[in-house]
């Protein structure tokens, strides 16, 4: 059951990414691409969000708002942002994505959701930080903005993908968001 759960979500990366960087870009050698100025300001815009700008009272100082997952692809990265109103985006660092996801679809929105509320229970776990470097290869990076500050943490994506890693579920919460977000643009 468990490596078939891993062939799919191996699958579902692979359908999920594929085109989202030229085929001479993916050839390459490794070393990532200076990240596009738009999605540098679009994530910074996620990451320092309060509950006012996303139509959220304030509540528990540690309660999500919302959650930023970044996945090195090839030389690029693509970085999910979802919050607890539903909101959904994806976005390239080599440009380009797909913005306002939730507010298209009533099923993202919902994905959208979960994946902020099972990033509650994974924010102690993670430490307060104010930098928000992109992944190295290898790894994945979860944000959870908050009213007290932003928590993040680098996890290695093998043990993550394989169900490996205590953040495995957030993982998972988040590839239903990812798989929704495609599904809603076919």
């Amino acid at each position: 059951m468990k490596s078939k759960l891993v062939s799919a979500i191996k699958m579902i990366l692979a359908v999920a990414f594929a085109g989202a960087t030229p085929a001479a870009a993916q050839e390459e050698p490794k070393g990532s691409v200076e990240p596009n100025e738009i999605y540098v300001d679009l994530r910074n815009l996620a990451l320092e969000v309060d509950a006012a700008q996303i139509g959220l009272e304030q509540s528990g100082s540690k309660e999500p708002l919302g959650i930023v997952m970044d996945m090195p692809r090839g030389r690029a990265t693509a970085t999910m942002v979802a919050f607890a109103s539903g909101d959904a985006s994806l976005y390239f660092s080599t440009g380009g994505g797909i913005i306002g996801a939730g507010a298209a679809s009533p099923e993202v929105a919902a994905a959208a959701r979960q994946f902020v509320a099972t990033a509650e229970s994974h924010v102690e776990a993670m430490e307060l930080v104010s930098d928000y470097p992109l992944p190295a290869e290898g790894e994945m990076t979860f944000y959870v903005t908050t009213p007290a500050g932003v928590f993040g943490t680098a996890r290695p994506e093998q043990a993550l993908v394989e169900g490996n890693d205590p953040f495995s579920p957030l993982f998972y919460a988040g590839q239903v968001l990812l798989t929704m977000i495609r599904l809603a643009q076919q």
